[in-house]
């Protein structure tokens, strides 16, 4: 199965979490960051290929694949699962 015209890709946190998570193209965008926030970026094949701590709202690029982010703070967690094709 592949997905093709995603153009966003958007997750929020638990309930009771601010954070939120969007995908724009290869762009990743972490918003709302209250608290200390890991983020770790994990290939398709469960490799930890990124592993970050942000205080504050943030921005990144991912390559082409199949990607998991995961941020998570004090407040809770968000899980974006992303495609750049």
């Amino acid at each position: 199965l592949i997905a093709t015209g995603i153009e966003n890709n958007v997750a929020g946190g638990e309930k009771g979490s601010d954070l939120n998570m969007i995908q724009v193209g290869n762009t990743i965008k972490i918003s709302d960051i209250q608290s200390a926030t890991n983020v770790s970026v994990y290939g398709i094949n469960g490799v930890l290929n990124i592993n970050l701590t942000i205080t504050e709202d943030t921005q990144f690029t991912l390559e082409q694949g199949f990607w998991v982010v995961k941020a998570s703070n004090s407040e809770g967690q968000a899980v974006l699962k992303v495609l750049i094709p």
